[in-house]
């Protein structure tokens, strides 16, 4: 048993070092996504305070369609969830308002793409 305990020891440690690197890593990513939410959101009330409305609608919508093409391209998270609530909804609004297809970004051809194969 005493030639075991170096390496458990060594085990247990090694874990709880990378616990301890991934809960900082994440904890990272987090802030970073709610710094650039809070940048992109504080533009966009600005250009709806200015009267800049379709400014404003531009930026959301941007924002709203890489948000969700980066969502359905990835498995796991709670993504069948975000399927349920938000694919029907958001085909719908591009039909409604997103009809030009030449002015499509990349990032809308391939939400356009993703939102075909969740139906």
């Amino acid at each position: 048993m005493k030639r075991f305990t170096p390496i458990i020891v060594a085990v247990v440690l090694t874990g709880s070092v990378a616990g301890f690197t991934g809960y900082a890593v994440g904890r990272q990513q987090v802030t970073t996504v709610n710094a650039s939410t809070a940048i992109s959101s504080f533009d966009t009330i600005k250009k709806l305070r200015a009267g800049q409305l379709p400014e404003a609608i531009a930026r959301q919508e941007a924002k709203c369609f890489a948000s969700a093409a980066a969502v359905l391209s990835k498995s796991g998270w709670r993504s069948e969830a975000f399927r349920k609530i938000m694919v029907s909804g958001l085909t719908e609004y591009r039909r409604a308002y997103c009809t030009n297809q030449a002015e499509w970004s990349p990032t809308e051809q391939r939400l356009e793409r993703l939102l075909a194969q969740n139906q």
